[in-house]
């Protein structure tokens, strides 16, 4: 109906509350439910290798799918930029579904529903060609969103988060919708590829306030100052597993100022460019200097994010294709260890049940195995080279600088540091202070929680060390965007 990958998720989506009744009927729901949920999204995984593999390599390559010819909506693209973003996408779900199964109590049918359908939101989002189905697609993985934070309803604070985090996605949600409209009354099409070639829309009464409209709504969801203030709360209420996820939904806003500021309004980005600018460094320093005050370890990780989004935001103000790139690098780098850190937390969290940094202090002398991929995450996030995160940082430095913003890149190096200090500070607290009485006699993580969490260090490693085809990719990925402003 869709595209093969899009269907194969609706199929899973489906499918695994059936799977949930037969695991029912013999006691295995977790089982049944977890293992179906993490196989359909590898088999989703291989259909991109494979199917899609063409997609992959250094050719810029993009086809346009037509669900229903006879409407404009439901079109479908599927591209270089969206495999590349698809690929993390499923990645993460996949290393979430396994975390998860040491997790889940109860329920697990509802959560691993949720979850892919969260996913499928994401793929879709990505794969849209037009903007009623990115809008629809948009709905569906807020929706799961809000639930997925709400997850463990018995907790007040887990709906406190959850609730906040609706009325503020709501709002944006709204403000998107009313941008799109009119987007439309402007240009009587909704479909991306006829709205890229239609020019002169900067004449258009209604032109500025549109942009204004696309930059909050989308940049809300993508934490950018002053709309990130859900994101913090949101990550200390949610499960673990859930935070996990927290790269790759913060990445659906910047695929929404992709798909909208670069390809409808490419001839102002001399005016939404500086004002992201101007925002992205709002939102690094908002990030990092709320992270070093932080005990809250889910909080500090989350404040980390948010600095993220600020380097993300960064590369797409510079507008040139490196710049771009360096920001679809960066999400995919983001996205690995940021995953890599919250699985790591959750694991201690899981055994310790407490969230303070000073009451963690020593835990490497009781959970080895986990404290060592925690501090290969950190070291990442810490800008430490080789690894991965230290690539992408500094292609979007290089950008700036390139682009004849080198102040800006400055402001990057400096939120870069600010960003060490507190992972150098956790680093600290896991392997070098001595025990307390929370972590002495605590145990390693679950079997399903190491191999989780393995496979995101692994994968850092292997970019982290040989990161030129991810670059490439990533390159190949952002020409679609850039060759449009330029």
């Amino acid at each position: 109906m869709f595209t093969l990958l899009l269907d194969l998720l609706i199929v899973i989506l489906i499918t695994i509350p059936l799977m949930g009744l037969l695991g029912k009927r013999f006691g295995k729901e977790k089982e049944i439910t977890s293992t179906y949920t993490a196989l359909g999204l590898l088999s989703a995984i291989l259909i991109v290798m494979f199917y899609y593999s063409s997609f992959l390599s250094y050719v810029r390559t993009s086809i346009v799918v037509s669900s229903f010819p006879s409407l404009e909506a439901a079109y479908f693209e599927v591209s270089n930029a969206s495999m590349f973003m698809i690929l993390l996408f499923l990645i993460i779900g996949v290393t979430t579904t396994v975390f998860s199964y040491s997790e889940r109590s109860s329920n697990s049918t509802g959560f691993y529903t949720i979850l892919t359908a969260l996913i499928t939101g994401l793929v879709g989002l990505t794969l849209s060609g037009d903007l009623i189905t990115l809008f629809l697609f948009w709905e569906i993985m807020c929706l799961s969103s809000y639930s997925l934070v709400a997850f463990r309803k018995q907790s007040a604070e887990s709906i406190e988060a959850s609730y906040k985090y609706l009325i503020m996605s709501g709002a944006g949600t709204i403000t998107i919708l009313f941008a799109l409209s009119l987007i439309y009354g402007m240009t009587g099409t909704l479909n991306l590829a006829n709205l890229s070639s239609i020019g002169g829309l900067n004449a258009n009464p209604f032109f500025s306030i549109t942009i204004v409209m696309l930059l909050v709504g989308f940049g809300l969801q993508a934490a950018m100052f002053p709309f990130h203030t859900w994101l913090p709360d949101a990550h200390v209420a949610a499960p673990s597993s859930v935070n996990a996820l927290s790269g790759v939904v913060v990445v659906a806003g910047i695929l929404g100022l992709l798909k909208t500021l670069f390809l409808i309004f490419p001839s102002s980005y001399a005016i939404w460019g500086t004002i992201l600018l101007v925002f992205s460094i709002l939102t690094m320093f908002i990030g990092n200097l709320s992270a070093l005050l932080q005990d809250d370890i889910k909080r500090l990780l989350a404040y980390s994010t948010i600095a993220n989004s600020g380097y993300i935001l960064f590369g797409l103000a510079i507008g040139t294709e490196n710049g771009i790139a360096g920001s679809l690098f960066h999400t995919l780098n983001h996205g690995i260890v940021k995953a890599l850190l919250f699985l790591c937390v959750g694991s201690i969290i899981h055994r310790t049940k407490t969230r303070s940094l000073k009451a963690l202090s020593g835990i490497r002398h009781s959970m080895p195995f986990t404290s060592a991929i925690l501090l290969i995450g950190l070291m990442s996030l810490a800008s430490i080279p080789p690894f991965n995160i230290f690539w992408s940082e500094l292609m979007i430095i290089n950008a700036g600088i390139m682009a004849g913003k080198g102040i800006f890149s400055f402001i990057m190096t400096i939120n870069m540091i600010l960003s060490a200090g507190y992972c150098l500070r956790i680093i600290q607290a896991v392997a070098i202070k001595p025990t307390t009485a929370i972590t002495k006699n605590v145990s390693e993580a679950p079997r399903t929680m190491l191999i989780a969490t393995s496979i995101l260090m692994i994968i850092s490693i292997i970019i982290g060390i040989y990161p030129s085809p991810f670059l490439n990719l990533s390159q190949i990925a952002a020409s679609t965007f850039s060759k449009i402003i330029l």
